[in-house]
């Protein structure tokens, strides 16, 4: 009976403590990172705030000191330097500044941030949650990576009636970290589509360009993030026939503080007509995350270049009337045709009907180096005739026509046969001949 007397007030005792809780202040977020080189950067932001238990204590006005690691401004402290905002609330006196004095808690190089919060009206508990002050540090330059402890020392709190309340004090922590690589690219890519335009210089039957990659300008460092590609991929409408030669495997990594240059070659195959193709690399660096973007022409495979002798007027050969006489017009292939290219071609026609040419079409196919010549014909009259000759050729210049006016001239006519009188000495002497070889059939037929 007494143990159970005796228990029941102790329950009596502690249900206000257990029923209020504690009252806190604490720096929030309780991890806040910076990095350490490239100049002084700017992590984010944390605060001291201040939160009442539920349901909340009559807290009336509390005290606090942080302590930032020192020293400010120069090695080996991590922070170069550092601004404070007081918060604010209605009816809420604030104090947050830099204390001149350090405590034994927080001696020198390192700094104290004072905090006094009170109430304007007497009474009244002060309002929570409260952010009492803001701490924006900028890190130095070149500050040691590791941790560095953000202290909340020196805490307390009163009632209206004036007395202690029980009051935690949540540290937290400034992680200082190495900066990541930058990974620049040569020739700068795009930051979205249409991207950095590049025509592919051709060699025979492909094409191609290099595109570095290299974080040797800013490697970061060590301990940083690292830096990576992530992934490069080709499309459009011709994407099947571009390729990186030698194929790159991804994701690429580039590790921080170590210094990395990386050379894509990328190559196309040349076609009848030019090729296109968009090129994607999606790239994590210091920077975030970004994508290079570049538009690839991949140019077209060229034809022969051909050439046929200078228009001038060609004349033909002389005959009989009637007959067809002829001559060649060349067809020379100035230069090859390239791999994968369409075929060169020269077509030719003859007017009038009198004029022939053969055959109609010279086609000169990729790596050719000669063809054959064009036969231009003409048959005689019995006067002279003027023809023409039409060449258009299809080559790596596009179209160019030549003309050739033909001249033929007039046909040449034979006379008839003449008779033989036959008193003349001319027509004695052919009929001897006659008989000798008539007398001579006879005779071998008979000894036959």
């Amino acid at each position: 009976m007494i143990r159970n007397r005796i228990l029941a007030v102790a329950a009596l005792l502690l249900a206000p403590a257990l029923a209020h809780g504690q009252a806190s202040i604490s720096v929030s977020p309780a991890t806040i990172s910076g990095v350490n080189s490239g100049g002084p950067t700017t992590p984010p932001s944390f605060t001291l705030r201040f939160q009442q238990p539920n349901p909340p204590n009559n807290i009336v006005s509390f005290q606090a000191e942080l302590c930032l690691p020192g020293p400010v401004g120069a090695a080996p402290g991590p922070l170069q330097s550092y601004t404070l905002t007081p918060g604010s609330a209605p009816n809420v006196l604030i104090s947050c500044q830099t204390a001149i004095v350090n405590t034994a808690s927080c001696p020198a190089p390192n700094a104290v941030v004072r905090i006094l919060v009170g109430m304007a009206m007497a009474g009244q508990p002060v309002t929570s949650p409260l952010d009492v002050c803001t701490v924006t540090p900028v890190v130095r330059s070149g500050a040691t990576i590791g941790s560095y402890p953000l202290d909340v020392q020196n805490h307390s709190a009163i009632n209206a009636g004036g007395k202690p309340v029980a009051f935690v004090a949540n540290d937290g922590t400034l992680v200082i970290t190495g900066q990541g690589p930058v990974i620049a690219f040569t020739p700068d890519g795009a930051g979205a589509g249409p991207g950095t335009a590049i025509t592919l210089t051709a060699s025979g039957a492909i094409a191609t360009t290099t595109i570095q990659a290299s974080s040797a300008g800013s490697p970061g460092d060590p301990g940083g993030p690292n830096g990576a590609i992530q992934n490069c991929s080709f499309s459009g409408p011709d994407a099947a026939q571009f390729s990186f030669n030698p194929a790159v495997t991804f994701p690429i990594t580039y590790t921080a503080g170590t210094a990395r240059t990386d050379n894509f070659t990328v190559q196309c195959n040349r076609g009848p007509s030019d090729r296109n193709a968009q090129l994607r690399c999606q790239v994590q660096d210091r920077n975030g995350t970004r994508d290079e973007w570049y538009d690839l022409t991949c140019p077209r495979a060229l034809p022969a270049d051909l050439d046929l002798p200078p228009a001038a007027p060609i004349t033909m050969p002389g005959g009989l009337v009637g007959q067809t006489v002829t001559t060649t017009l060349p067809v020379t292939v100035v230069t090859p045709g390239e791999p994968g290219a369409e075929n060169a071609t020269v077509n030719c026609v003859a007017a009038p009907l009198f004029m022939s040419i053969s055959p109609a079409s010279v086609t000169v196919p990729p790596g050719t180096n000669t063809a054959p010549p064009f036969t231009i014909g003409c048959t005689l009259g019995a006067g002279n005739r003027i023809g023409l000759v039409t060449c258009t050729i299809f080559d790596r210049d596009g179209m160019a026509t030549r003309d050739y006016p033909v001249n033929c001239p007039a046909g040449a006519v034979l006379p008839p046969p003449r008779p033989i009188p036959a008193g003349s000495p001319w027509g004695w002497y052919l009929l001897g001949l006659l008989t000798l070889a008539l007398g001579g059939l006879v005779a071998w037929r008979r000894l036959g």
